[in-house]
Parts: structure tokens; C-alpha cells; sequence
């Protein structure tokens, strides 16, 4: 296919470089994996949600990190508190990464960021 015509550094969309029904075929291959060339663009707005979500479970995850490390510096926590926060902490930060990484199955980036959500939440608890 040819480039897209361009007008200055914006590309033109016409049917031939954005078709709606491209980006609903099915993918095929292992769910976690870097995108190919052959597969098809995602949504902007499917990408926008996605970063939207992951950064707000980021600024989220920060101050619940930062609150932590407090407990911890002063010695306010108990000595399960410290295991508990990493193990919340990683699960808050790879199911993120694995949701970009299926970004184009159907479900599977949102059941990915629920879970972190979820482990957000478990670690604003403790």
C-alpha cells in the first residue's frame, strides 16, 4: 500500500489508510507480543483510553508508593508491610505493561488494567 498523501506533517486519511473494518479483523498469534507490521493500527481511542488509565493508576501508584516509604523509614509498618507493598507494587506495574503488550485483543487490555487497578487499591489499603 502507499504512503498516505500528506498536507505539511499531518497525514490525509481516506479509505485506503484508515479502514474501519481493518482494525476489527482478528489477530492471531500470542496475546503478549509486540505488535507486527501486518497487524492492524489499534484506535487512537482505544490507545488514548489505555494511556489515559495507565497514567492515572501511575500518579495514583506514586503517592501510594511514597506513603509506604514513609511507613517504612519510620519503622511504623510491620514486617509484613514491606513484602506486601513490592509484591502490590510489581503487580501494579506489569499488568499495565502486559495490557500494551494485547493491545489488540478485544478484552484483554482492560481486564489487564482492572487487575491493576485492583492491586492499587489492595496497597492504598495496607
Amino acid at each position: 500500500m502507499p504512503d498516505a498523501p500528506t498536507t505539511g506533517w499531518l497525514p490525509m486519511f481516506t479509505e485506503t489508510t484508515d479502514l474501519p473494518d481493518q482494525r476489527r479483523a482478528p489477530v492471531t498469534g500470542p496475546a503478549f507480543r509486540m505488535p507486527a507490521e501486518t497487524d492492524p493500527e489499534p484506535s487512537t481511542r482505544r490507545l488514548l483510553t489505555l494511556s489515559c488509565w495507565a497514567g492515572t493508576l501511575a500518579l495514583l501508584g506514586l503517592a501510594v508508593a511514597v506513603r509506604g516509604l514513609a511507613a517504612l523509614l519510620t519503622d511504623t509498618a510491620g514486617g509484613w508491610h514491606e513484602p506486601a507493598t513490592v509484591a502490590c507494587g510489581v503487580t501494579g506495574i506489569a499488568f499495565p505493561v502486559a495490557a500494551f503488550l494485547s493491545v489488540h485483543r478485544r478484552r484483554l487490555p482492560w481486564i489487564m488494567l482492572a487487575t491493576a487497578t485492583t492491586a492499587l487499591l489492595a496497597s492504598t489499603l495496607l
